[in-house]
């Protein structure tokens, strides 16, 4: 006669409702950063293909090309609104406003961690205790708690049986910036207690996963779900293996003693560039284009050349931060990713006011800075124009 199952016990029953709840939301975090990433991804592959269409129309004297290039921009827009729906079924968590404790926020993210997967992976934290009690971020602890989540789900799918983590703080521009590190070691307990059994090699790409350069390993997911979590507090995260196991790290801005400002929500951008229609773009502008995507580059190099602009290039946004010619510039455009928000935060808090329009495939919060704007792509090329001619008037009156 065969035996039944041992019921739960309560409290087994609210650890396992707790660990499949916890699990779901981690999950859904995933699913819905790599739909996020798609749709910002092929955004920038879909500016690039209408980009080009509008200037073959713009140059085409012959009314067969017009006609054509008029009717694949027409169908265009059909996978614009599809990449439109993704997006929005893809939303981040909405996170309170802080100030949060950096030390408080890590170490309840931590606790949390470890009631969830009792037993599943040991945590030995250091150095949180060093970390100064004034030290806060202008977020959620929900933030950090969800990231360090996820780059623990990384750990925990290596079968590694223990984490170290190591907590530091160090000056960045006029901020602090705050580093977690986590790094398991290549050993693992197995049934038998034997501890010499190497934990899962690690076989993919640790890199964020990205269409747009070529690397997209479904393993790397919790890494995105967590730059995706700490985005708005200057959130960086990386992966690497070790000679002894692997390392993740994640890295967020934070102040001593006094909150980081507060940023009132911005829209698209689309309504301020609609009311700039009656600005007329001057003969000649100076613009930077820091984009790392060079089918992007290319298409607002044409654009703007086409409308005599003097325009320079580079192809990494994060460079903006160290430039000494941004006062050469009438206006940048600024890739939101590849640390282009880091980057025009950096150059805003050492009271550098070149007017900055931040184009990305998905929604940007530039603050409340009259000198920065904001696009989401894909958008048409005479919206690019008038907001461009709207920035560089700033520039211009500034000088005069």
């Amino acid at each position: 006669m065969e035996s039944s199952p041992t019921p739960l016990s309560p409290q087994d029953c609210a650890l396992t409702q707790a660990l499949h709840a916890a699990r779901d939301r981690e999950e859904s975090e995933r699913v819905r950063f790599l739909g996020a990433l798609v749709a910002h991804d092929l955004n920038n592959a879909l500016f690039a293909l209408s980009g080009r269409l509008q200037l073959l129309k713009r140059r085409a004297t012959d009314p067969a090309t017009i006609k054509s290039a008029e009717e694949l921009l027409a169908s265009t827009k059909l996978f614009d609104q599809m990449l439109s729906l993704l997006h929005r079924a893809c939303p981040r968590d909405a996170e309170g406003n802080g100030p949060s404790a950096v030390r408080t926020a890590i170490t309840e993210a931590l606790r949390t961690q470890e009631a969830t997967y009792p037993g599943q992976l040991t945590v030995v934290h250091a150095d949180l205790e060093e970390i100064p009690a004034d030290l806060s971020f202008e977020g959620s602890s929900s933030m950090i708690a969800s990231a360090l989540a996820q780059c623990l789900t990384i750990h925990r799918n290596r079968a590694a049986a223990r984490v170290e983590i190591h907590v530091e703080a160090a000056r960045d521009g006029d901020a602090e910036r705050v580093t977690v590190t986590l790094e398991d070691h290549a050993r693992r307990e197995n049934a038998s207690g034997d501890s010499n059994k190497p934990a899962s090699a690690w076989q993919s790409d640790a890199k964020l996963p990205s269409l747009l350069e070529g690397h997209l390993a479904l393993e790397m997911l919790p890494l995105g779900a967590a730059q995706r979590a700490v985005r708005d507090i200057g959130g960086r995260v990386t992966a690497e293996p070790t000679a002894h196991g692997f390392r993740t790290s994640l890295s967020f801005l934070a102040r001593r003693g006094i909150a980081m400002p507060q940023s009132p929500s911005l829209s698209h951008g689309r309504s301020d560039a609609c009311e700039t229609g009656s600005i007329p773009a001057p003969p000649s502008r100076s613009v930077l284009i820091a984009d790392d995507d060079p089918a992007v580059r290319a298409v607002l190099v044409a654009a703007l050349e086409a409308v005599g602009d003097d325009v320079d290039t580079t192809n990494d946004p994060s460079s903006i931060a160290t430039r000494t010619d941004l006062a050469s510039f009438d206006v940048v455009i600024l890739d939101a990713g590849g640390g282009g928000l880091d980057a025009l935060r950096a150059i805003r808090a050492r009271g550098d006011n070149t007017p900055v329009l931040v184009a990305s495939g998905d929604e940007v919060d530039v603050g409340n800075d009259p000198r920065s704007a904001s696009l989401v792509k894909p958008f048409p090329l005479n919206v690019l124009d008038r907001e461009l001619a709207r920035l560089a008037a700033l520039r211009t009156r500034h000088r005069a």
